[in-house]
């Protein structure tokens, strides 16, 4: 199951890469460090943070 702030940076583009697998939209998943300190994408899946410098790393993650 992936996790996805619902404040992350390009929310509705996170929503269309991970559109495929099942996930939970959230109000916070309690990672503001990365949310809106770094301001990079990131979702959490199955516990583990999988954040990216950029969309295209990003999207490579969420295919592995």
């Amino acid at each position: 199951m992936i996790r996805v702030c619902k404040h992350v940076i390009d929310f509705e583009k996170i929503l269309e890469i991970i559109k495929e697998q099942e996930y939970n939209v959230e109000n916070c998943v309690d990672r503001c460090d990365i949310c809106r300190g770094e301001k990079k994408p990131f979702v959490i899946k199955d516990e583990e943070v999988l954040v990216a410098d950029s969309f295209e790393e990003f999207e490579k993650l969420m295919k592995e």
